[in-house]
């Protein structure tokens, strides 16, 4: 869920593979450089979008979009596809594919993601899983009582 300039994650399926087994409940990461912050944030108001680009965005690996710009463009594709994506961007080998929940008025404040490591959660993979994602999150909204598109 969104949380100022940061995602905080609130519930969590792990799957039953060993390697990725980690417990992200109550973790907070900054919105810029994990895909479900990038859901998040991509589909906020302009004005909230830029309060948010307004501080520094920090580098976590070589991959980390700091650039405003970039962050911009990154957001685009986002609103574009209804997926967001991070490969490697707040951790080298963690890659993860999110989708916005819109709620029963229209806003988005929550988001669902599938994250695990780079061998499993492929650049290949991330169209599959992008749909995949957005089908849960759409699942997910019309439990909030959002509209049925």
């Amino acid at each position: 869920m969104l949380d100022g300039r940061e995602v905080v994650n609130i519930e969590q399926v792990s799957s039953p593979h060993l390697v990725g087994i980690t417990d992200w409940v109550g973790r907070r990461t900054p919105l810029h450089c994990v895909a479900n912050g990038k859901a998040l944030l991509a589909f906020q108001s302009p004005d909230d979008i830029e309060h948010i680009l307004s501080g520094t965005l920090q580098r976590f690996t070589k991959q980390t979009i700091v650039g405003k710009a970039a962050l911009r463009a990154d957001l685009a594709r986002v609103r574009e596809r209804g997926y967001a994506t991070a490969f490697g961007e707040v951790e080298d080998g963690l890659n993860a594919i999110a989708a916005p929940i819109g709620n029963a008025r229209g806003l988005v404040e929550a988001a669902v993601s599938i994250s695990g490591p780079a061998y499993r959660v492929t650049v290949e993979r991330a169209a599959a899983l992008g749909l995949l994602a957005a089908a849960y999150a759409h699942r997910i909204a019309i439990r909030l009582g959002a509209p049925a598109r």
